[in-house]
């Protein structure tokens, strides 16, 4: 499933950057991201993990050290084209959009039981709309920057009819996110609409974000719900989900502070994980399965230990964590076996720090917050969409499925927004 992503991603990238690689000259924003892909790679190594690893990544997510060359060249690919030919930005506006209207089609196909991707799905079943993309939450992050980008566009685009064209786009995008229920885009796009019309102070814009709100939470009300997808999903006043991040962002603290050569270094992808499993927090391990998996309240815990399996070739992998029980759910001396589920701490400067260092989480920092800082000091639009998942990133992670997206509209802003003149607040947003 990933592995053709991967090689994807690396094509594009490589082929995309050699076809400009007459352009490429001195530039922070290459400079940022060459740095984090060396940081990359000395974290990588400082991790003391197998070959295939160290390459490819966890089989769940494969972002190893090829990813991130792929990472690396796609969005230096995207900067030097835009920065190029600035008026590229609109086909990638465009496109993403349309990208966001499919994915918003499909989960609500899926949310009515008619989806046609479903039938030809090779992995299990699935118990909420999760789009094309695996998981709820990715297609969240992908349909997120969409909406503002849509909403936007509907303000700038000088002919009426294509206005209401990116206006339903939005309005339709935000809908495909109130059936994916991901609390931390929705939490995002009502921060970021409260902080642009706080900004903008336009009537019309205020308007148009109130619809967009309403656009999310309606669907999962007024839609069919044939296969029950509501039995399994929580509301967005469920604090179950920021209980169990609460736990695991102790759990990657703890990790940061006992993984070899932090702060500066990382431990590379799977830093998380290799750090339980050596050192394993045994409390907040229990504490965050008991949430996980909803242990009785009557459990009461005796001792902890972690456990292999008997084999030839034991490896670090193959442990496991057993909890002994004096009593859990009615009866006596329970033992329970869990493997290290737990491989991201779903907040992104702890995920960053975690894997690749402080120096990187700094460098993706900058990366986000300078057009942040331009589009403020210009009037402009764009730096809210990485405001946006900004807020999103607190309670998530990057993945192959949407990184690379997200990348190329960081790679436009860092093209595009130095060359905006400072402009005073239009009638409309431009």
């Amino acid at each position: 499933m990933y592995l053709p992503k991967l090689l994807f991603l690396l094509v594009v990238g490589v082929l995309g950057l050699w076809e400009v690689r007459k352009q490429i000259t001195k530039s922070v924003f290459l400079f940022l991201l060459l740095a984090h892909l060396l940081l990359v790679i000395l974290s990588t190594l400082n991790a003391r993990d197998e070959t295939a690893f160290d390459l490819l990544g966890p089989s769940q997510r494969f972002d190893g050290i090829l990813y991130h060359l792929g990472l690396f060249a796609l969005g230096a690919f995207a900067y030097l084209s835009l920065r190029g030919a600035p008026l590229h930005f609109r086909p990638v506006a465009l496109a993403l959009v349309v990208g966001c209207g499919v994915q918003a089609a499909i989960v609500v196909l899926q949310r009515l039981d008619l989806d046609p991707v479903t039938p030809l799905r090779l992995w299990q079943d699935f118990n909420t709309p999760l789009g094309t993309l695996g998981h709820p939450g990715m297609v969240a992050a992908l349909l997120l920057p969409g909406i503002l980008v849509a909403l936007w566009h509907g303000f700038a685009d000088p002919r009426p009819g294509y206005r209401l064209l990116w206006l339903g786009a939005a309005l339709f995008s935000a809908a495909g996110l109130g059936i994916t229920g991901n609390s931390a885009a929705f939490y995002a796009l009502v921060a970021t609409l409260i902080a642009m019309n706080l900004w903008w102070r336009k009537w019309l814009l205020f308007l148009l974000s109130a619809l967009l709100v309403v656009g999310v939470l309606v669907p999962r009300t007024v839609l069919p719900d044939p296969r029950s997808f509501e039995q399994d999903s929580q509301s967005y006043q469920d604090t179950h989900t920021l209980q169990t991040r609460l736990v695991i962002w102790q759990i990657a603290l703890r990790a940061i502070q006992e993984t070899p050569l932090q702060p500066v270094l990382g431990g590379g992808s799977d830093a998380l994980k290799l750090a339980q499993i050596r050192n394993p927090p045994f409390d907040l391990l229990a504490e965050q399965y008991a949430l996980e998996f909803g242990w009785p309240r009557d459990a009461r815990l005796q001792d902890a230990y972690i456990k292999t399996f008997p084999g030839e070739d034991i490896k670090i992998r193959d442990r496991w964590i057993a909890f002994n029980f004096e009593r859990f759910g009615g009866q006596q001396n329970v033992t329970k076996e869990f493997g290290f589920a737990i491989d991201r701490a779903h907040n992104f400067v702890l995920d960053r720090w975690l894997a690749f260092g402080l120096l990187s989480t700094l460098i993706w920092l900058v990366l986000y917050l300078y057009p942040v800082y331009l589009s403020l000091r210009n009037n402009h639009w764009l730096g809210w969409v990485f405001v946006a998942l900004m807020i999103y990133y607190l309670a998530w992670f990057p993945v192959m499925q949407v990184e690379p997206i997200h990348l190329v509209l960081l790679a436009a802003a860092w093209a595009l927004l130095p060359r905006v003149a400072k402009v005073p607040p239009p009638t409309t947003p431009t």
